[in-house]
């Protein structure tokens, strides 16, 4: 009996691997603050200017600014993740008030970027973005795949206070957060990838049931037959 019903199973396998599908996902980047100093949130989707394909400019050699751009690595992980911080301390650019001296001066120096409100007098600085890095720790990556790059809107070679600062994941240089379909790029939906994870599952099991369901049948006959 097992050698009869062996090959049933091995085709229903064989279909089963057949209807799956296997789609291929563009690389997504994310937008770490899109409104500057108007709030020290994100500023997503509001105040988001970049667009699919645009180029981004990255702040590798010290491009130069005057906006006093710092970054805060409050996990000491090297790279840009969701807890860290970013200020402007040049009273020279947006920031009037603020004093540049490598550290944050509560009230004065204007967050960018502050999610859990842990930014604290006299925070030191581990980043400078438009010169080089400070207290001894490293600036994240400015090329390659999970760098920092931000869209010049103004064109003018170095980052503008508002202007979108971006995690650009692939590191291709390009602002990319969509899906890639049939050659046309789509906006990234969750909940629509979840509903289409679930009917392309729905899709490959119908084989797999159908199989299974026929090599039932075929035993309860050969059973049947036997008695």
């Amino acid at each position: 009996m097992n050698k009869i019903l062996l090959p049933i199973v091995f085709a229903a396998l064989i279909s089963t691997v057949s209807f799956q599908a296997s789609p291929a996902y563009a690389g997504l980047d994310e937008i770490i603050d899109a409104d500057g100093i108007a709030t020290p949130n994100r500023g997503i989707p509001g105040s988001v200017e970049v667009q699919e394909g645009d180029p981004l400019t990255s702040w590798a050699g010290g491009i130069g600014g005057i906006e006093g751009l710092d970054w805060f690595d409050n996990d000491l992980s090297g790279t840009h993740t969701l807890g860290d911080d970013l200020h402007l301390e040049d009273p020279s650019g947006a920031c009037s008030t603020s004093i540049r001296d490598a550290d944050h001066d509560l009230g004065l120096d204007c967050k960018v970027l502050d999610l859990n409100n842990s930014l604290v007098d006299q925070q030191q600085v581990d980043c400078d973005f438009e010169g080089a890095s400070v207290q001894g720790f490293a600036c994240p990556a400015f090329n390659g795949p999970n760098s920092i790059k931000f869209h010049d809107l103004n064109g003018n070679g170095v980052w503008d206070n508002g202007e979108d600062i971006v995690l650009d994941v692939d590191g291709d240089g390009f602002y990319t957060n969509g899906q890639m379909v049939a050659g046309e790029l789509l906006a990234i939906d969750s909940a629509a990838l979840v509903i289409g994870g679930l009917q392309s599952m729905s899709v490959w099991m119908i084989p797999t049931v159908a199989g299974l369901a026929g090599a039932g049948v075929y035993l309860v006959k050969f059973r049947a037959s036997r008695d």
